[in-house]
């Protein structure tokens, strides 16, 4: 299951009887976002790091339970539930919990970072197009049969964002030169918004990657 591979435990969560002077002191020691808690080993929350507790040092964690976060993921979460929790929380960590909601560990967004670095859509040498078309128009099976028409493997596809009644699908190809599906896909009705060709050259490959970052406003 892929969760259960990226659940780490390198330090015990934060007890809600605890003082809260342990945020502080795990918050230097990990550079998570949040951190967090349980009660009786059942997740409660998650507690805000980078907040100072200094003038509070007496209380017990409870006593914020009304400023706690209360994101997490099932151990039977996919990939994708994952990067949306992520995404949706600002976080660099995420806990995991069991279908009694028993804190099991956590995933941090370096691990899931990796992971997608090491995917063939990201380290493979190719090129990355980026295309639209009307959402009731698009076709992904037409994309595909499109795409291999021109003797061009489809390494990875998925939808950027919806614009109106407009559909932005990013893909990425194992070939560098696109001038025949570029002109296919303009063919068939689809609109080339941008392309990024990949290289062995790191510099501009930083540049190009950055560009396609900014453009998905990741």
């Amino acid at each position: 299951m892929f969760i259960e591979e990226y659940i780490s435990s390198n330090f015990e969560p934060i007890s809600i009887n605890e003082n809260i002077g342990i945020v502080e002191e795990l918050t230097n020691k990990y550079n998570h976002d949040f951190l967090p808690v349980v009660d009786n080993g059942k997740f409660v929350g998650c507690i805000l790091s980078d907040f100072s507790y200094e003038e509070e040092l007496d209380e017990k964690v409870l006593h914020f339970k009304d400023s706690f976060e209360s994101f997490s993921i099932n151990y039977n979460s996919n990939f994708i539930d994952v990067i949306n929790t992520f995404a949706k929380n600002n976080t660099n960590i995420i806990p995991v919990i069991d279908d009694e909601n028993i804190y099991l560990g956590f995933i941090v967004e370096s691990d899931i970072i990796s992971f997608l670095s090491n995917s063939p859509f990201i380290s493979e040498i190719g090129s990355v197009l980026i295309i639209s078309r009307s959402i009731r128009e698009y076709s992904f099976s037409e994309i595909s049969k499109i795409v291999e028409a021109e003797n061009i493997k489809l390494t990875g596809a998925f939808i950027s964002k919806f614009i109106d009644d407009k559909v932005i699908i990013t893909l990425k190809l194992n070939q560098v030169n696109l001038d025949s599906v570029i002109s296919s896909l303009k063919r068939f009705g689809y609109i080339i918004e941008e392309s990024f060709y990949e290289n062995n050259n790191s510099e501009d490959y930083n540049d190009r990657y950055n560009s396609l970052m900014k453009y998905l406003n990741i």
